[in-house]
């Protein structure tokens, strides 16, 4: 008879303290991603695209920044205007530096679990046999962190310029004594 273990809370409450306090630490500035559609989210409304918004953590662009077990909260300025914000932890899609770049994207097994990892010989079993559901689980949008050097950003804006500088006859003729070497 298999015992089943007691529900585990969600790591990523810690996973987010150990982050910020990383970023703050090395003199970065923490953002969050939030899942705005998930209930319980407060945010300003006008700032949320494709469901998402990010937001600014720092110490320095809030006040009274609280993070809990359950929920983010913090009062911040939007557009001149003061609001009170809210984020659920399991709202919380990822959290990131913006100036490296660097941070983590939750994923499902960041929150929290009730049993143990099924077995090989256990087929998987849906957790819900919802339709509809299961159609957004699968439009759930896929990260990938990818890092390029400064050299290489540098080097691609270059290259996408000049590409835009030889495709307008205009800027072209603005700036004829302009030599743009073409890269094959």
């Amino acid at each position: 008879m298999a015992q089943s273990l007691p529900p585990s809370s969600s790591r990523r409450p810690y996973l987010l303290r150990a982050m910020h306090e990383w970023m703050t630490d090395n003199n970065q500035t923490p953002h969050i991603v939030v899942d705005a559609t998930i209930q319980g989210v407060e945010v300003p409304r006008q700032f949320v695209q494709d469901g998402k918004i990010v937001l600014n953590v720092s110490y320095h662009a809030t006040q009274g920044l609280g993070m809990t077990n359950h929920e983010v909260t913090f009062n911040a300025r939007f557009g001149g205007n003061n609001y009170h914000v809210v984020v659920p932890v399991h709202a919380l899609v990822g959290v990131y530096a913006r100036e490296t770049g660097q941070g983590m994207i939750f994923g499902d097994e960041d929150g929290p679990t009730a049993t143990p990892p099924s077995s090989p010989d256990t087929p998987p079993t849906s957790p819900t046999s919802d339709p509809a559901a299961d159609e957004k689980s699968a439009k759930r949008a896929k990260f990938k962190v990818v890092k390029f050097s400064k050299r290489r950003i540098a080097y691609a804006a270059s290259i996408i310029q000049q590409k835009i500088f030889l495709d307008n006859p205009k800027l072209k003729s603005k700036f004829p004594d302009l030599l743009i070497l073409e890269t094959r």
